[in-house]
């Protein structure tokens, strides 16, 4: 079951584990606040939806889905077609 934890965790798997050797990996499990400050200590900022949208497409304009027009379903229902272990 899905706990708000205030602490960074470094990994899904909760407060317990570590991130040895996940230098590499994508962030994951970040409350937007969280974002919003890292992105203003960097000096930087999140993209706007629009931005964000833009970039999901990579150049794919008009298609219903950031993927193309074909919906994909995987085995948690959403579509998820550039799923990939890391780094």
């Amino acid at each position: 079951m899905w706990t708000y934890v205030r602490a960074p965790t470094g990994d899904t798997a909760g407060p317990a584990t570590d991130i040895n050797g996940k230098e590499n990996y994508p962030v994951v499990q970040v409350a937007y606040p969280d974002a919003e400050a890292y992105a203003k200590w960097a000096g930087k900022r999140l993209p706007t939806e629009a931005e964000f949208e833009f970039a999901a497409r990579g150049g794919l304009i008009g298609k219903t889905y950031t993927w193309g027009t074909n919906f994909v379903r995987v085995e948690n229902g959403w579509p998820t077609p550039g799923r990939g272990n890391f780094p």
